[in-house]
């Protein structure tokens, strides 16, 4: 939701206006029953961009489903875009296990999950710390209010975003046509923590366990490799920076390193 942006958005307001569009179904936004899939997705960003009035083309930015959109805008309304930020978000949705020419680790062969401190929802302030401790990151709190109904106690209730509507972006997910796209392109791409750390976390206890680990981080950064190589492949101007480790969230994690790879790529437009 837009909300999660403001780290972001403070850190560029110096060198440009930041909007912030909450997508439809979530947070404020309206929820009708139809309109989710990616292309009517795009359109609704248009209509922002119409109702703003701006006197040049944006630059249009976009986490998660966001990418998504901006692979429409960019293939079939480049006419009325500058340039595209992904934020960790450049990658095909319709790829399967079996896309990415390694294979997928065996889920039964490995150790358990690192088991994660239990979620703290006695506040939104408390929430917040137990998300910094586990994650890394703090949502704004005005995004974590979006998010989930807080109680007449000050502690956090019921998941806000409607199981429908999860359902509905999901299943309204396009292949992207990077090729078509004829925009300057930034891309920011999140890498996982190293192998030990990853052993360090997990701890395998058996050799099959360690194995079974090592093949699901191999698959992971065949995930991360497949992605970039698409992105490129269809665009081969687009900058491409990664961050070694970084958060899903990385505009949260990495606010001014992002800010200032923003700020660079605008000043080449």
């Amino acid at each position: 939701m837009g909300h999660a942006f403001e780290p972001l958005a403070r850190e560029l307001v110096a060198v440009c206006h930041v909007v912030s569009i909450t997508r439809r179904g979530l947070g404020a936004s309206s929820a009708p029953a139809g309109g989710y899939s990616t292309s009517e997705s795009a359109q609704d960003v248009l209509k922002v961009i119409d109702a703003l009035q701006l006197q040049a083309k944006p630059i249009v930015a976009g986490h998660s489903f966001g990418g998504m959109d901006l692979n429409v805008l960019g293939s079939r309304h480049a006419d009325r875009i500058a340039g595209f930020v992904y934020l960790n978000s450049a990658e095909d949705p319709m790829l399967g296990p079996n896309d990415y020419g390694v294979k997928p680790p065996d889920g039964k062969a490995l150790p358990p999950a690192p088991k994660l401190e239990p979620e703290d929802r006695s506040s939104v302030a408390a929430y917040l710390d137990w998300q910094e401790r586990v994650h890394g990151i703090r949502f704004p709190a005005d995004e974590l209010r979006q998010l989930y109904e807080v109680n007449s106690d000050g502690s956090l209730g019921r998941y806000l975003v409607s199981q429908q509507t999860r359902q509905a972006l999901s299943k309204g997910l396009e292949r992207p046509e990077y090729a078509k796209i004829r925009v300057p392109v930034l891309a920011f791409v999140a890498g996982a923590a190293s192998a030990p750390e990853q052993m360090a976390k997990w701890k395998p206890t058996t050799e099959s366990q360690r194995e079974a680990l090592l093949q699901k981080l191999k698959f992971d950064e065949a995930i991360r490799k497949r992605h970039i190589a698409d992105l490129q492949r269809g665009v081969p101007t687009a900058e491409v920076v990664e961050f070694a480790q970084a958060n899903f969230y990385l505009f949260l994690s990495h606010p001014a390193a992002i800010a200032a790879g923003i700020r660079s790529f605008l000043s080449q437009l």
